[in-house]
């Protein structure tokens, strides 16, 4: 029972920071991933469970905010791959970081993640889609235009990541290190 209530917790924490109102991309959805090597064991199961966290919400917010978009229920959004790609190399750059657990350390990890996932996320927005023209030009108007939404995820990755830390810290039972 005591396995099941981190990735619980895990799981909550991501749908209630992007259900409740909050600033764009301002969610624990970038901390899920980096944290989900990082701060806990890291296994293939912690791994997997911090993704299917950051899936099953993107399911959920798909179908119902985002529900009029699609002609019926929607398991898979344009450009997907590329976002959990990102998520996915997050997740390693946590895991990298594991061995150095400074407060400092850890916040530069976090920023260099945020910042991964907001050039390959912004990449995959840019390529084949009609907005942008398929040049230099145009994926540096994908990038510049997703500024505002890669600050407010650098941010909160980085704030979100060290609430997860201390929560961990505070209460070993919750990680799934026991």
């Amino acid at each position: 029972m005591r396995l099941l209530l981190f990735p619980l917790f895990l799981l909550v924490l991501v749908l209630s920071t992007r259900f409740i109102p909050h600033w764009p991309n301002f969610t624990a959805v970038g901390a899920i991933a980096f944290a989900g090597l990082n701060i806990y064991r890291p296994t293939l199961k912690s791994w997997v469970l911090s993704m299917l966290a950051l899936y099953l919400s993107d399911v959920i917010i798909n179908n119902t905010l985002y529900g009029y978009a699609s002609e019926g229920f929607s398991w898979f959004y344009q450009g997907m791959g590329f976002v959990y790609l990102a998520y996915a190399g997050m997740g390693l750059m946590g895991w990298l970081s594991r061995q150095n657990t400074s407060w400092v350390h850890q916040s530069l990890f976090a920023s260099l993640a945020s910042l991964f996932f907001f050039a390959l996320s912004n990449f995959g927005a840019w390529i084949g889609n009609p907005l942008y023209t398929q040049d230099s030009a145009g994926l540096m108007t994908a990038l510049v235009a997703g500024i505002p939404f890669g600050f407010n995820f650098l941010v909160s990755t980085v704030l979100y990541a060290a609430v997860l830390r201390w929560v961990q810290q505070r209460v070993p039972s919750l990680s799934l290190a026991n």
